[in-house]
């Protein structure tokens, strides 16, 4: 397949609206959660899927979409600190490379769009093994099955691989966002020597 990276700031805006109302749809928001996250903390409404054991935050900065996934079994509570595992942000406008999430369309199955993530995972505390989220995914069995190369620009194209998380129409998007969370949630524990707990 050929995936084609969404650059353009009024498709990325409808395309994380369509995003973001996969992941908010059907539920409430539970108001003001404190969600920790690299520098600090901060109070965020969160959404929880009971099934999936998953819970996403947003929040929209001036250069990128924030959202946040974090695991837990039990409902969670305004007042009890979450951990963030990962995000897959995505830029507003054109490409950063410093920001991870992407959409991508594939012109040859009716322009079906995906959320893809760029694979790089920042880890804040003490690292025993320093290895790149991208090497440690690309080494993980049946990583060919997720594992796609993009091109971002048809002037002049600069491929790049990154991690083929769902389509956003699919009926297990929400499953495939927790396997991405599971997943960067085993190779955050590999890297640091511990073990994190993540509900399945």
């Amino acid at each position: 397949m050929n995936y084609f990276a969404i650059t353009d700031p009024e498709t990325i805006k409808a395309t994380h609206a369509r995003f973001k109302s996969a992941l908010q749809t059907g539920i409430g928001p539970i108001e003001k959660c404190k969600l920790g996250f690299r520098g600090g903390n901060d109070a965020t409404d969160i959404y929880w899927h009971k099934d999936q054991g998953l819970w996403y935050g947003y929040q929209r900065t001036l250069s990128h979409h924030w959202n946040a996934f974090g695991s837990s079994r039990k409902e969670p509570r305004p007042e009890s600190p979450l951990n963030v595992i990962c995000e897959i942000n995505v830029p507003l406008k054109g490409r950063d490379k410093s920001i991870q999430g992407v959409f991508v369309t594939d012109r040859t199955d009716g322009g079906n769009v995906y959320i893809a993530h760029q694979g790089k995972l920042t880890i804040t505390a003490r690292k025993v093994r320093d290895i790149p989220f991208m090497d440690w995914v690309r080494a993980q069995p049946l990583s060919e099955n997720y594992l796609i190369d993009i091109l971002w620009d048809e002037g002049t194209p600069e491929q790049a691989q990154a991690i083929l998380v769902r389509e956003l129409s699919d009926p297990l998007f929400l499953d495939r966002i927790k396997a991405f969370v599971l997943m960067a949630n085993k190779y955050k524990g590999e890297v640091q020597g511990v073990t994190h707990k993540t509900h399945r």
